[in-house]
């Protein structure tokens, strides 16, 4: 009977799993991401791609900072901005930014994770589908529900 690591432990036999065989999703997934849901789901999908890579330090990282960040973001605008149009007008280029700002923190890893994996199954849509539709689903209930 093999033993179940606990605690600690744990954390440190994630740190040696090896990456998945499927490719990391790339620039136009992470922006398509930023522009429908916001770059709190982009940083999501970001920390999913460390995942991928066998970085599970930096998956935690950007889940975590890019999910504060948003909520603050979030927050701040909506109580400088009260009409919907300007709040969208600000919110495009954040995201996009922010959504090419992970893609440019992630480039040269995705670079070379995919030179030592010529195999790879390409990245499919369903990941980053369900984290934007729980997302805005998320923000629709948010809006909905205040007077």
């Amino acid at each position: 009977m093999t033993a179940v690591p606990t605690g600690i432990g744990v954390a440190r036999v994630m740190q040696r799993l090896p990456p998945t065989e499927k490719s990391p999703w790339g620039w136009d997934t992470l922006l398509t991401v930023s522009m429908l849901a916001g770059f709190g789901a982009a940083g999501i999908v970001g920390g999913l791609n460390w995942r991928r890579m066998g970085r599970h330090r930096l998956m935690w990282i950007t889940i975590i900072a890019s999910s504060i960040a948003f909520i603050a973001y979030l927050f701040f605008v909506s109580q400088l901005i009260q009409d919907i149009p300007r709040f969208g007008r600000i919110s495009i280029p954040i995201n996009c930014g922010v959504g090419g700002g992970l893609w440019l923190w992630q480039e040269n890893a995705q670079h070379a994770w995919k030179e030592s994996h010529l195999q790879a199954e390409r990245a499919g849509w369903q990941i980053p589908v369900v984290v934007c539709s729980v997302v805005i689903m998320s923000l629709l209930g948010l809006y909905l529900s205040t007077p």
